[in-house]
């Protein structure tokens, strides 16, 4: 079994780009489900900048849910959560922000503690 990444998306391509890289390492990986927060002020640029790194992606598959305004991160999850696991019937997920850099070993670490 392969567990999907739930990531969170904000304003912050250059951390994302590195979050991005550790992830494509993982070879088991299958889907990464991309929630992108609307704009605050100022920040249209850069959350513009996050999704296009996304629509490159193109060695896993994706999906990607993009908030017209600003809902906040307590609102992502919720949504996020209802999504993943009543809409998609998952099991288990593992979270992640897009400043999360995760190590080598992490996800089949996260593999294996979903099956305990």
């Amino acid at each position: 079994m392969s567990i999907p990444i739930v990531l969170f998306v904000y304003n912050r391509p250059k951390h994302l780009i590195q979050t991005l890289k550790a992830l494509k390492k993982e070879k088991k990986l299958s889907k990464i489900y991309f929630f992108i927060d609307g704009p605050k002020k100022n920040t249209e640029k850069k959350i513009n900048e996050c999704i296009d790194l996304i629509n490159k992606i193109d060695w896993v598959k994706k999906e990607t849910i993009i908030q017209k305004v600003n809902i906040g991160l307590k609102k992502t999850l919720l949504i996020s959560s209802n999504h993943v696991f009543e809409k998609n019937k998952h099991d288990f997920v593992i979270f992640l922000e897009d400043d999360n850099i995760i190590l080598p070993g992490f996800y089949d670490y996260m593999n294996q503690s979903s099956k305990k």
